[in-house]
């Protein structure tokens, strides 16, 4: 699969189906409409999946809408990597036919809100020029000190000139063709907010905490092998991130400091919880130890792992960028 990259707004989709090759871009290009899919409609899946990262009090708040014809799944987890624990709690509904509406791009406004019939959880995201803005609620979620509930409410600064990494690839499997439309938003600052856990409030424009937005849609591949990981820190006054993955022949490889994009070559992971991940020209070479697994995730096939990444990458002008126990996760579904 060699893909290229798209510099203007470009249609996925016309009347006869799937028009693009696979392809990246520095901003969200890809122009996609649900209703070009009528015929896998029941198939599709989108989701808007935010995490906020805090290294200096040591935690990460992982928040996850995904929306279908069948179903609408809802998450909120907390992991205190000091405690090497994470708790969660889950919702689902049935027969959902795309009930909340999520947008067609990351880059317009929008808002999407879910709440599960006995309120014990409540999540809502906005969108808004520059901002992000998250709301959410589990009263009665046990945190992994003990503790009894978990409320935020925080604006996410976008700034709108700065890339990400943006990708779309298709696949065919005996069944269907498949395909898979994603951005990654990696290293926003959180601002203007706070989370209460119990009786505990923790102010973010004190803090420093990060975010990064796992934005999708599509029709899944399942027969494959899909790793991904993901990780964002400010590393000696820069804010750096990047996003590694095994799926599409690893288009979404891509590293960030201060809001510029580079991208990265195919990558191999290999290790079950604590991982190895590398490219053969030695570009990348990253170790990932494991510290906590969250166990709300959709299906029984996908583990989302959190941890520290340490490492190092190369960039095109041979420059070295190192880091060490730099706070993120790795996704792991198996076919």
């Amino acid at each position: 699969m060699d893909a290229r990259e798209t510099t203007r707004t470009i249609p996925l989709f016309d009347r006869s189906g799937m028009t693009l090759d696979a392809s990246w871009a520095r901003h969200p290009y890809f122009a996609y409409n649900r209703q070009m899919l009528r015929r896998s409609f029941s198939a599709l899946r989108e989701w808007d999946h935010y995490i906020i990262i805090d290294s200096g009090r040591s935690y990460i708040i992982d928040l996850d809408l995904m929306d279908g014809n069948w179903r609408t799944f809802c998450s909120i987890t907390f992991t205190d990597l000091s405690l090497g624990q994470s708790r969660g709690i889950r919702s689902s509904r049935g027969f959902s036919n795309h009930r909340l509406d999520l947008s067609t791009s990351s880059a317009l406004d929008s808002q999407a809100t879910f709440q599960d019939k006995d309120n014990s959880l409540t999540l809502t995201f906005m969108k808004r020029t520059g901002c992000r803005y998250v709301i959410f609620n589990a009263p009665s979620l046990v945190l992994p000190d003990g503790s009894v509930g978990l409320l935020g409410d925080f604006t996410i600064i976008q700034n709108e000139d700065d890339d990400s990494m943006n990708f779309f690839f298709q696949e065919r499997d005996q069944r269907r063709r498949s395909f898979v439309l994603g951005e990654k938003v990696i290293g926003m600052k959180v601002d203007e907010g706070f989370i209460r856990r119990g009786g505990h409030r923790d102010d973010f424009a004190q803090g420093g905490a990060l975010a990064v937005l796992d934005w999708g849609r599509g029709l899944i591949p399942g027969h494959r092998l899909w790793c991904g990981a993901s990780a964002t820190a400010v590393v000696e006054g820069h804010v750096m991130g990047f996003n590694l993955g095994y799926a599409g022949d690893g288009i979404q490889n891509a590293l960030f400091i201060d809001g510029r994009m580079t991208k990265l070559p195919k990558v191999v992971f290999s290790g079950d919880d604590d991982m190895v991940i590398g490219s053969s020209d030695g570009a990348v070479e990253v170790t990932f130890r494991a510290l906590s697994e969250d166990l709300v995730q959709p299906t029984k096939d996908l583990r989302q792992i959190y941890g520290m990444f340490s490492g190092h990458f190369t960039a095109e002008d041979g420059h070295i960028i190192s880091f060490s126990d730099m706070i993120g996760w790795v996704e792991i579904h198996r076919p």
